[in-house]
C-alpha cells in the first residue's frame, strides 16, 4: 500500500501539528529542549522543515512505543533514518514476511526510496529520527538512492578524514556536497577542534556518542561554546559561521540539504 503524509497521519491517529521552519535561523536543542507532541500513540517532534511540505526537506524524530506494528508501504520521498535509542525490526518488500525483518540497533542508518515497500516493528520502545528530500524538481532534489540501505553501526566502513577523525558517507556523494545531498558520519578523536568556517548549503547535525561543543560566530569564543550530547540537534544555514571541539571521542551525523545558499539547485 501507498501511504503519503496524510494517509499515515489517519494510520496512527489524527493529529495537529505544523511543521517548524528554519527561516535562516540557527536551530541547537539537547535532548532534553526537544519538545514532543501527540502522534496517534507516537510521540513526535518535527526539528527542522515543514513535514506538511511532502516535497521539501524536514527532519522528524519519533518515539515508538512497545509492540508497534506498521504494515507495508512505501512513500512518496526518499527517507533516511537513523535509530537513536532500541531496536526497530525493519523489513523491505510488498507482503510482511517476518524472515525479511532486519533488527536495526541503536546508531544504524537506513535508506528507504520514495516507492518502495516496507515495514517495521519493535519489541521495546525506540527513538528513531527520519529525514526526508522531495520528488525532484522544484529545488527539491532526490538522494537519487538506487535500492534501499540498512546498516547497523558495526557494518559501516570507516575511513579516515584528515588527522584526527573517521568518515563514512552515508548516502549521496561526499564530494558533491549539494548535488545530492548527502549525509555523513563522523568519529572525531579526542581533543579536535574544528575552526570557525561557514558552509554554502543547510546542514544538520546529529550527536550520536559523546559531546560535542557548538559555538556560533564568526570568531572563536571558548565562552560561547555549548555542550551538547548525545542526541542533540543543530540545524545550521548556509552562510552562518560556526565553530566545534571534543574532549573524548564524538560521533556526529551531518546531512547537507541539498540547497546551496542563494541557489536552489535541482538534481536529476
Amino acid at each position: 500500500m501507498r501511504i503519503t503524509a496524510g494517509i499515515l497521519t489517519a494510520v496512527l491517529g489524527t493529529i495537529s501539528m505544523p511543521g517548524i521552519a528554519t527561516g535562516g535561523k540557527v536551530i541547537i536543542l539537547s535532548p532534553d529542549e526537544i519538545k514532543w507532541q501527540a502522534f496517534g500513540l507516537w510521540q513526535r517532534a518535527v526539528l527542522v522543515g515543514d513535514s506538511s511540505k511532502p516535497d521539501c526537506p524536514s527532519t522528524v524524530r519519533y518515539k515508538v512505543p512497545v509492540g508497534t506494528r506498521v504494515p507495508e508501504h512505501a512513500l512518496e520521498q526518499d527517507q533516511t533514518s537513523t535509530v537513536l535509542t532500541g531496536t526497530m525490526m525493519m523489513g523491505i518488500g510488498e507482503k510482511w514476511d517476518d524472515t525479511k525483518l532486519k533488527a536495526m540497533h541503536a546508531g544504524s542508518f537506513y535508506i528507504i526510496p520514495a516507492h518502495i515497500s516496507h515495514f517495521k516493528t519493535n519489541s521495546e520502545e525506540v527513538i528513531y529520527q527520519s529525514s526526508v528530500i522531495g520528488p525532484g524538481g522544484k529545488g527539491c532534489p532526490k538522494i537519487s538512492a538506487a535500492t534501499p540501505v540498512m546498516l547497523n553501526a558495526n557494518e559501516m566502513q570507516w575511513q579516515q578524514w584528515g588527522i584526527n577523525a573517521q568518515r563514512v558517507v552515508l548516502a549521496g556523494d561526499g564530494d558533491k556536497f549539494h548535488c545530492p545531498p548527502y549525509t555523513a558520519r563522523t568519529k572525531y578523536g579526542p581533543n579536535t577542534r574544528i575552526p570557525e568556517h561557514p558552509d554554502d548549503e543547510d546542514r544538520t547535525y546529529t550527536v550520536l556518542s559523546g559531546n560535542l561543543y557548538v559555538g556560533i560566530g564568526d570568531k572563536w569564543d571558548d565562552k560561547k561554546l555549548r555542550k551538547m550530547p548525545a542526541s542533540s540537534f543543530i540545524a545550521i544555514p548556509g552562510g552562518v559561521s560556526r565553530y566545534f571541539k571534543t574532549e573524548g571521542e564524538v560521533v556526529v551525523q551531518t546531512s547537507a540539504t541539498g540547497f546551496p545558499r542563494g541557489n536552489i539547485q535541482s538534481c536529476n
